[in-house]
């Protein structure tokens, strides 16, 4: 099982970029950065992928690419961890799960139910001081594009969904301003 300080470790001084799912066009060149991807993301390269998905979406995926990241990190603990169980077995031992009190405690930091997994992939990097700041951000567009990588469109209307792109937005912009997170241009 893979601990924060393995993650401290293998990010060092590097700069990390968190790359939301939005489409872009041409990949821009992150050479220079520790690249974080997340959920169905993990379909272009990265060196750590930030997953939350379910068993569903497991089951739906069917192959993971052969585009293996070096560690991945489990950061949903909702409904008492059942969901950092489902994951499958031989991808356990590259994984740190966090735990069901710390992400509770995001939930209240941030005021939101459920955070997204770009939300809490910032405030996890952030607030456990993962890398050095400013954590850099690209291809997020809260929701507003729908694309290869979710099956819900949260742009315009909610659609039953428990997560609040209006409100993480306005927190990363608050984030913006305070010199925690930077973007990408």
């Amino acid at each position: 099982m893979i601990t924060i300080d393995n993650i401290k470790d293998f990010i060092g001084n590097k700069k990390v970029v968190l790359i939301g799912n939005s489409e872009s066009g041409t990949e821009k060149d992150y050479t220079d950065f520790i690249k974080v991807r997340m959920n169905l993301g993990i379909y272009e390269p990265c060196d750590i992928w930030v997953n939350n998905l379910s068993a569903n979406a497991f089951n739906e995926i069917k192959n993971l690419p052969n585009i293996y990241p070096k560690l991945i990190v489990r950061l949903n603990a909702e409904d008492n961890e059942t969901r950092l169980h489902h994951f499958p077995d031989y991808l356990k031992p590259y994984t740190y799960k966090w735990r069901f009190t710390p992400y509770h405690k995001m939930r209240g930091d941030l005021d939101l139910e459920m955070p997204t997994t770009g939300m809490s992939s910032v405030y996890w990097f952030y607030t456990y001081e993962v890398c050095k700041l400013p954590i850099y951000l690209d291809r997020y567009d809260f929701f507003k594009t729908l694309n290869r990588h979710h099956k819900r469109r949260f742009g315009g209307k909610n659609h039953g969904s428990r997560h609040n792109p209006e409100r993480e937005k306005k927190i990363i912009e608050e984030y913006h301003q305070q010199g925690i997170v930077k973007w990408i241009s």
